[in-house]
């Protein structure tokens, strides 16, 4: 991986900018580990997200039509309805 890397960084003209745009990548990386790290530590933070999600869930299945259906969603029956085949026996 070195040789390739290597091979490619003496093809750069520009080494300061993208030298640079390498280290603001790496800055940016981590400040924002940080920033999720101290967002995450807050204790109301996990209820609005859920509060977000149960919203998100409720909308999706109610802006669905009324006799929209597993097989409609996926191509595939929905297991509740297939019969066993040891049924009929």
């Amino acid at each position: 991986m070195s040789l390739f890397v290597g091979g490619q960084w003496d093809k750069v003209e520009d080494k300061y900018p993208v030298s640079s745009i390498a280290v603001a990548g790496v800055i940016v990386l981590w400040g924002s580990t940080g920033l999720i790290s101290a967002i995450d530590r807050l204790p109301w933070v996990p209820g609005i997200l859920k509060l977000v999600s149960i919203g998100y869930i409720g909308s999706y299945k109610h802006s669905l039509p009324k006799q929209t259906t597993f097989k409609h969603l996926t191509g595939y029956p929905s297991k509740a309805k297939v019969a066993h085949p040891m049924h009929n026996i």
